[in-house]
């Protein structure tokens, strides 16, 4: 028994996770065009630890934010997985802070188009922003000289010294964090930074 861990918002992160939560393996590479790699990934895996796909506990995917062509891809396995009555869970990067029970954070990332997306939790108060670059550095500056802790997905966004990763805590935390994604269930959609009809505009650069 076991859960299959997929994200791809970036690039490609594909782990198998034992029921007690902790990791059997965990594969990540730094190739980006997922979809050409995903699926043997997933055979090699389960054949290498004797895991039938069938017999899953339950897929886990960071459902973003991202790539939109990435997440596209975990999604579409997750869903394929369903179809097959294994149970689909999702968890957001920006929502990995408060599982591990941070009170007051931002979490930031580069959201293309010229812009950084910002999640702020003040007190149980959950903020969202689309700032410029330049705007969004001195607003993440503020909030980290009054002691809030800042976050980013992976270490490629990080513009701070200071910053904590999502995925760094995923990998090293499992089971801390995912027997509460598990237990909370309620991460059903993808979450892109801006709405589709505004991700396919042109940037505002």
């Amino acid at each position: 028994m076991a859960y299959l861990f997929l994200d791809t918002t970036d690039h490609l992160i594909v782990g198998l996770l034992s029921e007690k939560f902790e990791w059997i393996e965990y594969y990540e590479s730094e190739e980006r065009k997922s979809s050409a790699k995903i699926h043997g990934l997933i055979h090699e895996l389960s054949k290498k630890h004797s895991i039938d796909l069938a017999s899953l506990d339950g897929v886990i995917q960071v459902a973003g934010p991202g790539s939109y062509t990435g997440m596209r891809v975990s999604d579409g396995i997750s869903q394929i997985l369903e179809w097959s009555n294994i149970k689909s869970y999702g968890v957001y990067h920006f929502d990995v802070p408060q599982l591990l029970g941070e009170k007051n954070y931002c979490w930031y990332a580069n959201a293309f188009k010229g812009e950084t997306f910002i999640l702020e939790v003040e007190n149980g108060k959950t903020t969202k922003h689309l700032k410029l670059e330049e705007e969004a550095k001195e607003f993440l500056h503020d909030k980290l000289s009054v002691g809030n802790k800042i976050f980013t997905n992976f270490e490629s966004d990080s513009v701070f010294l200071d910053t904590f990763f999502s995925s760094s805590i995923l990998k090293s935390c499992p089971e801390k964090i995912f027997p509460k994604i598990i237990e909370d269930d309620s991460v059903t959609e993808i979450y892109y930074y801006r709405s589709l009809e505004d991700e396919f505009r042109p940037c505002r650069k």
